[in-house]
């Protein structure tokens, strides 16, 4: 096994690191810290403690995290200690755009080996998403397996979220190449309720024009057609997680965008619309989105059996944050479906993102939303 983990907790950032450094094991080479961004910690402190590390580190600020069947979204840090070193890239400046990108991206894969695994965390509230997925995927190679997830808060205002012996980083990818064959699984569970709308203006991660019409007339009024629920009287967000948008894929589950905001009759979204797509209103339910990330764990842990001869060590479960506000208490449920495909003695940690980075069978690495991606080795 090349990691061990630790769950820690404290209103005070040094009350966590006082509890990771007595678990640390003597054979540690690298520190993944995943930390949740509802804390009550000094950033300051949190920054001196990365710069002052002898070790090399890894991780973030995230929605939540996740250890065994549990989740935590308050005061913090999963601390996963690897026993071989672990080569890592932060990419910075996302914002800047696909060139700026390539050329640190070049830089790195210089020494790459071609079929790496890689655990890729991200700045979720940064522009130019999918440009680094894209990039990403196109130096890395095709044989290139990878897992991730968007790093922030859900006051959904960009600040530093990664962490590195160097500091917080903002508007930034972290990717961590890791130490045995990975394979993963994707699923969602949502299902189309309404539709499809042809995507007539759109830019980025805003969606202005539905078939010629403003896109929140269009959302407002399919959300009150299929529930009864008038959004105009209730607060967005609070609606709209039940009520993602899919892009339509040939034979695969929709891509599914969550829109977090109206700007205007403008729906935000997180991750980029395309003009032109085939867009769905998508509805779920707490039986099938658990099915969903079971069958994702299951797929993933076949995978494993399939291509590799050693045995399965660690799951790491990259699950949307909006799936965990949408299923409230239930969400236990989901944990605990994925769990029961895992052998007994497989450690089970993860993160709840803002947005998730999966692909499969060596497919195009894509930014997904409300998703469940299990990565296994």
């Amino acid at each position: 096994m090349h990691f061990h983990y630790t769950v820690t907790q404290g209103d005070k950032f040094s009350d966590c690191i006082a509890q990771i450094e007595a678990f640390l094991p003597s054979d540690t080479e690298a520190i993944i810290l995943l930390a949740t961004s509802d804390n009550t910690w000094n950033m300051n402190e949190v920054s001196d403690w990365l710069r002052q590390s002898k070790m090399p580190i890894a991780g973030g600020f995230f929605p939540g995290v996740i250890a065994a069947q549990e989740k935590y979204q308050h005061n913090t840090i999963v601390a996963l200690c690897s026993t071989r070193p672990l080569r890592k890239c932060l990419v910075n400046g996302l914002s800047k755009g696909e060139n700026f990108i390539y050329a640190q991206l070049s830089q790195y894969i210089g020494a790459k080996e071609e079929g790496k695994p890689y655990l890729v965390l991200i700045d979720g509230l940064s522009q130019n998403i999918e440009r680094f997925t894209d990039v990403f995927y196109r130096t890395m190679g095709e044989s290139t397996a990878t897992i991730g997830g968007g790093a922030g808060s859900l006051d959904f205002i960009q600040k530093p979220c990664l962490f590195t012996e160097n500091g917080i980083a903002e508007d930034a990818a972290l990717i961590v190449e890791l130490p045995s064959p990975l394979s993963v699984g994707i699923q969602h569970g949502w299902e189309i309720c309404a539709g499809p709308h042809l995507v007539t203006e759109s830019c980025g991660v805003a969606v202005n024009q539905l078939n010629f019409t403003d896109a929140l007339e269009i959302y407002r009024d399919e959300i009150l057609a299929h529930s009864g629920i008038n959004l105009t009287e209730h607060d967005f967000f609070d609606v709209a997680k039940q009520f993602p948008l899919g892009i339509e894929k040939l034979d695969a589950e929709p891509l599914v965008r969550d829109p977090i905001q109206a700007d205007g009759n403008t729906l935000i979204c997180v991750g980029e619309v395309p003009q032109n797509a085939m867009i769905y209103l998508l509805q779920g339910d707490t039986q099938k989105l658990t099915q969903a990330a079971k069958l994702a764990a299951s797929n993933a842990v076949e995978a494993h059996k399939k291509h590799c001869d050693t045995a399965l060590s660690t799951c790491f479960t990259v699950d949307c944050i909006s799936r965990v506000l949408f299923m409230d208490a239930d969400f236990t449920q989901e944990l605990s479906c994925i769990k029961s495909v895992l052998p007994e003695h497989v450690i089970h940690i993860g993160i709840l993102s803002l947005g998730e980075i999966g692909n499969v069978d060596s497919g195009p690495i894509e930014w997904l939303n409300k998703t469940t991606v299990v990565g296994v080795l």
